[in-house]
């Protein structure tokens, strides 16, 4: 790791795009995925969930300060493996009872995918140049890379950011917020103006958003977050809602059943898109999506009429 750190901060090593890969430790691992074929006689005896000595996002972090790059855009997701030569699965027999692979061809790989700015490495912060960054965060370096997000990438555009600790770290009052035209949130818990400072430069740039199981805490409501947005970002041309909900992680999520077609003009409704789930006489709606013009006057529609039930069989509580 010393080796590639010192020939990528000494230019001896230009490359347009870095992969890191980090693998589960899993003893399935060892047998479907050829990448790891050497060191099977390594480790003859994995023990399941034995974790990652190095997570993939402090390792990233590390790699990227150490070596001073440039960057363009990052990516943390999760990849496919095949089947390997040597794989238990890479038989005739198995080939021919299952076409299409098995589920335990696809071991569990996540990677950090990053494009660099070649003509500017060295030259100036590394996050200075980023324009798009998809981050799945756990606890490690949590901290770090919202920082870095928030505070040193002013022309970062495209944001999608999902924390598997679920909570967010609290964020400071004044952020270099960048000028956002896209942003989406997955899987977290945090205030609303937490939320809001995320996106308070990005009032004349934000053109879509996407909320997916989020909660609000700290006495924040989903009225008064999507109200807002739908008054001061006048750039906004869609958005995403799914299963998003309030205070506890367990209550209900906010339901849009009554929203009907009436309440949308009619030139708005066919970008409209509400996903009603559950038993007839109690569908609920809790995922949605809009695109076209007006989406901050549909939002504002959806923002009134979306509700928290009292439990997940009740229908509007009542005002």
């Amino acid at each position: 790791m010393v080796e590639l750190q010192s020939m990528l901060r000494e230019r001896l090593l230009c490359p347009s795009t870095i992969i890191i890969r980090d693998y589960r430790l899993d003893p399935i691992n060892m047998l479907l995925c050829e990448e790891l074929a050497p060191f099977r006689h390594l480790v003859p005896d994995i023990p399941r969930d034995a974790g990652e000595p190095v997570p993939l996002a402090v390792l990233t972090r590390d790699i990227i300060e150490s070596a001073n790059l440039s960057i363009k855009s990052i990516a943390f997701q999760h990849a496919d493996a095949g089947y390997g030569e040597n794989s238990v699965l890479n038989t005739n027999e198995i080939r021919e009872r299952y076409p299409n692979g098995v589920s335990l061809t696809g071991p569990f790989i996540r990677e950090a995918v990053i494009e660099l700015d070649t003509a500017c490495q060295g030259e100036d912060t590394p996050f200075s140049k980023l324009r798009s960054a998809d981050l799945q965060l756990g606890q490690e370096a949590q901290l770090y890379w919202l920082h870095q997000i928030f505070y040193k990438a002013p022309e970062l555009k495209t944001l999608k950011l999902a924390l598997r600790t679920s909570e967010v770290q609290q964020l400071e009052a004044e952020m270099a917020v960048p000028k956002l035209t896209e942003f989406s949130l997955c899987a977290l818990k945090i205030s609303a103006n937490d939320l809001l400072a995320m996106i308070a430069s990005s009032k004349q740039s934000l053109t879509h958003i996407t909320f997916k199981q989020v909660v609000l805490h700290q006495g924040s409501t989903w009225r008064k977050v999507l109200t807002s947005i739908a008054n001061e970002y006048h750039a906004l041309t869609s958005f995403a809602l799914a299963i998003i909900r309030e205070a506890k992680d367990g209550d209900p999520a906010v339901d849009f059943r009554e929203v009907r077609e009436e309440d949308v003009r009619e030139q708005f409704r066919a970008g409209l898109e509400l996903d009603s789930r559950g038993p007839p006489g109690n569908k609920r709606t809790t995922r949605l999506a809009y695109s076209g013009t007006d989406a901050g006057k549909v939002l504002e529609i959806i923002a009134t009429l979306g509700y928290v039930p009292e439990s997940l069989e009740s229908g509007r509580r009542p005002t």
